[in-house]
């Protein structure tokens, strides 16, 4: 169960959309399992997981919504002060959060509800406008894949270049060039790159993570899409990368 704390991760950023009021629900874990694009096999080892340890699962989420508790009622705190300065995000008053120094390192505290549900919103909004050109969609018709912020464009690529065997970056492919932001669009030559041998490399990643091909690739004779964790990492949400074969 080494990955097993990034699915924790992308579990709890699911439950974003409901105010994290079923997250210490073992049942709820277990059915969005049971959605996930995974191998029955791995399916399986995680569900057996947390059922032997279902005292210690509920302990563990418990504890996640004690400290969410008093990070917000801390930030509330701190923004009921008078001050000469007032942020917003979007319409609602109130900023991103706060950073407190500390001997050990800075601690951010973030008002994930609110600051979650603004960014949805502004998600939402940039995926209408690219919902014709979306490979990746759940049961309700709503993108999976989302926007990259600019910073993470350059760590997935890298990333990407390491499971494909491929330089992505070059004077063909800067980095301003693929960010279109809703999308990395990366231009190869199919005459150096054969689209079989991008599609293989891209199925054995995947197959030895338990992941299903199918879930995460589309492609036809000019074009690859494929659904990527950013800079490799589920838990940060999954952009689409589009390889076009010139």
């Amino acid at each position: 169960m080494t990955d097993f704390v990034p699915t924790l991760t992308v579990y709890l950023n699911a439950n974003t959309e409901g105010d994290f009021k079923n997250l210490a629900d073992i049942n709820n874990f277990l059915n969005w399992i049971d959605k996930r694009s995974l191998t029955d096999k791995k399916k399986q080892r995680i569900i057996d997981y947390v059922n032997q340890n279902r005292d210690a699962f509920d302990a563990l989420w418990q504890i996640v919504l004690g400290i969410m508790f008093v990070k917000d009622d801390i930030i509330n705190q701190m923004e009921t002060q008078s001050t000469d300065v007032e942020s917003y995000l979007g319409n609602e008053k109130g900023g991103e959060g706060y950073v407190i120094a500390s001997p050990k390192g800075d601690i951010k505290l973030v008002p994930r509800k609110r600051f979650s549900k603004i960014n949805r919103a502004a998600h939402n909004r940039s995926s209408d406008l690219n919902e014709k050109n979306n490979a990746f969609k759940d049961f309700n018709g709503d993108s999976i894949t989302m926007k990259i912020n600019e910073c993470d464009v350059e760590p997935t690529i890298r990333w990407l270049e390491s499971i494909t065997e491929l330089s992505l970056i070059d004077n063909n492919n800067t980095i301003q060039k693929i960010n279109n932001s809703n999308f990395l669009d990366l231009n190869l030559n199919k005459n150096d790159v054969p689209l079989k041998e991008l599609l293989k490399n891209l199925s054995i990643w995947l197959l030895k993570s338990d992941l299903k091909p199918k879930e995460y690739i589309k492609a036809n004779n000019s074009k690859i899409h494929f659904k990527s964790p950013i800079k490799g990492d589920e838990g940060n949400g999954f952009v689409q990368v589009n390889f076009n074969f010139e």
